[in-house]
C-alpha cells in the first residue's frame, strides 16, 4: 500500500488560498483534490512527470467537473512568483513540483527495499545446491524488464516541436519571447509568462502572432491611459486565447487601439503608436501576418479616425 507525505501546513498554505480562490472552492475541497492528483500520480506518473497527459487527464484525477485548462492554470499560477502546486520543466512539460518531497522518497525507498531483497535472496539461492544458475537468470530478467521500462519512458517522450523557439538555453530565455516581451506593456512575473508563452506555442501558435497581438495591446493601453495596474499579467494575455482579440486584422481589440486621441499624441511615450492607419497596416504587416491592401477610401477613412 503506497503512501505520501502530507504535511499539516498545507491548510493555511498560501498557495491554497490562490488555488481556492482561483477555482472558486473551500479548503477541503481542494486540500481533497490536491490529494487526488498525487495518488493518481502515485499510480500512473510515478516520476512526477505529466508530460504525456492532458489536462483532461489530470482533471479526471482530480475529479474535477469544470474547465480542465482551468484547473491546470490555477495548479500553475497559485505559487504567485514561485512555483505552484504544478510546474513547467525546461522542455516546458508540466511535472508535480518538489515531487520528491510527496510521493517520490517512497517511490525510491521502495525500490533500495526491492534491491535489497532481491540481493538477499541471490545470497540464500547460492547456499543452496544448484540454485546459483536459477538465480542468475532470475537478477538477467529483472535487468532485461527494467531496461524495456526505461526504454519505453524515453521513447513516449514528445520532442520539442522546432517551431517552438521557446526552451531555454544555458539559464536564457529564448530569442522569439524576447520579442514579445519586449511588446508586452506589463513586465512582472517573467518566469510565468515564458511558461504560458510555452503553452501557446507548443499548440502551433506562431511567436510572431503573440509579438504582434501584445504590440496591438499596447497601443491600446497608451491610448487609453491605461493604469500599469489595470493591465492584465502576460500569462493572463496569453491564456484562454485572449490574445487572439488583439492579433490583427481581424481583432475587434485590435481595430480599436488604431483610433488614437490628437492629445498627447507625440509625446514621448507614446512615440512607437502608429500616427495613421496607413502607418499601422504598414507597421503590423510585417512578417505576412495580414494581408490587406490599403486604398485610398482606407486611407481617408483611417486618416479622419485618427485626426
Amino acid at each position: 500500500m503506497a503512501w505520501i507525505k502530507s504535511n499539516q501546513e498545507l491548510a493555511q498554505h498560501p498557495k491554497l488560498k490562490r488555488l481556492m480562490r482561483a477555482l472558486g472552492i473551500s479548503a477541503p475541497d481542494a486540500i481533497g483534490r490536491l490529494h487526488l492528483l498525487w495518488w493518481w500520480v502515485m499510480n500512473y506518473a510515478q516520476d512526477g512527470d505529466l508530460s504525456n497527459f492532458e489536462p483532461e487527464d489530470i482533471a479526471d484525477a482530480m475529479m474535477w467537473d469544470g474547465d480542465p485548462q482551468r484547473l491546470v492554470d490555477a495548479l500553475v499560477e497559485c505559487g504567485g512568483n514561485k512555483y505552484g502546486f504544478l510546474e513547467f520543466s525546461e522542455d516546458g512539460g508540466l511535472r508535480i513540483h518538489d515531487w520528491m518531497e510527496h510521493g517520490g522518497k517512497y517511490l525510491e525507498n521502495q525500490q533500495k527495499d526491492a534491491e535489497r531483497k532481491r540481493q538477499s535472496r541471490q545470497k540464500d539461492v547460492q547456499r543452496t545446491s544448484g540454485g546459483q544458475v536459477e538465480d542468475v537468470q532470475w537478477t538477467s530478467d529483472v535487468r532485461k524488464e527494467e531496461k524495456r521500462k526505461e526504454e519505453n519512458r524515453k521513447d513516449t517522450t514528445p520532442p520539442t516541436p522546432p517551431s517552438q523557439g521557446g526552451v531555454r538555453a544555458g539559464g536564457e530565455y529564448s530569442p522569439a519571447f524576447e520579442l514579445f516581451w519586449s511588446a508586452y506593456p506589463r513586465k512582472v512575473q517573467k518566469q510565468t509568462a515564458f511558461k504560458a508563452w510555452l503553452g501557446v506555442v507548443r499548440h502551433g501558435t506562431k511567436p510572431e502572432d503573440l509579438t504582434q497581438a501584445a504590440a496591438a495591446y499596447h497601443t491600446a493601453g497608451l491610448k487609453h491611459g491605461t493604469p500599469p495596474d489595470k493591465i492584465l499579467h502576460p500569462a493572463t494575455f496569453l491564456h484562454e486565447d485572449r490574445w487572439k482579440d488583439w492579433l490583427p486584422p481581424d481583432g475587434a481589440s485590435y481595430r480599436e487601439s488604431l483610433v488614437i486621441p490628437m492629445r498627447g499624441r507625440d509625446s514621448p511615450g507614446n512615440a512607437d503608436i502608429p500616427k495613421s492607419y496607413e502607418e499601422a497596416v504598414a507597421k503590423y504587416r510585417h512578417g505576412g501576418a495580414i494581408d490587406v491592401e490599403v486604398t485610398e477610401n482606407d486611407t481617408r477613412a483611417g486618416l479622419q479616425a485618427v485626426c
